[in-house]
């Protein structure tokens, strides 16, 4: 028997893919052949997003493909290694980049201001 927080948690997410499966079917948001790119940072976010349409993809009655992708920007501490991991075990096809935005905000952002703010401008 499933504790009242496990089934809370498959009741949202199946709200969750049920609302949107129903997105994607009302506003034709995917067609046969696509190749979808799923923006994976590592939180649960971004993970729920991917996994839902993992779900409907083994489903749908048009064929797509998922790739997820992921950018380290360089910030110290973060851990693309373990992204990968966990796209690997799911077997999702994905593209890790490496990039050196953190060092170009440290140079260009006003002294104070907030990472967040500059990066969303980027």
């Amino acid at each position: 028997m499933q504790n009242r927080a496990d089934s809370g948690g498959n009741h949202l997410h199946n709200k969750i893919r049920k609302l949107t499966g129903k997105a994607i079917g009302d506003f034709n948001l995917i067609e046969a052949g696509d190749r979808i790119a799923v923006g994976v940072s590592g939180g649960k976010d971004s993970y729920s997003l991917l996994h839902i349409l993992d779900s409907l993809r083994r489903r749908a009655p048009v064929r797509y493909e998922l790739v997820a992708v992921n950018i380290d920007a360089g910030f110290s501490g973060y851990r693309k290694e373990v992204i990968a991991e966990h796209l690997q075990q799911h077997g999702f096809t994905h593209h890790m980049e490496t990039t050196n935005a953190f060092a170009i905000i440290e140079e260009k952002r006003r002294p104070g201001s907030s990472y967040c703010s500059f990066c969303a401008r980027l």
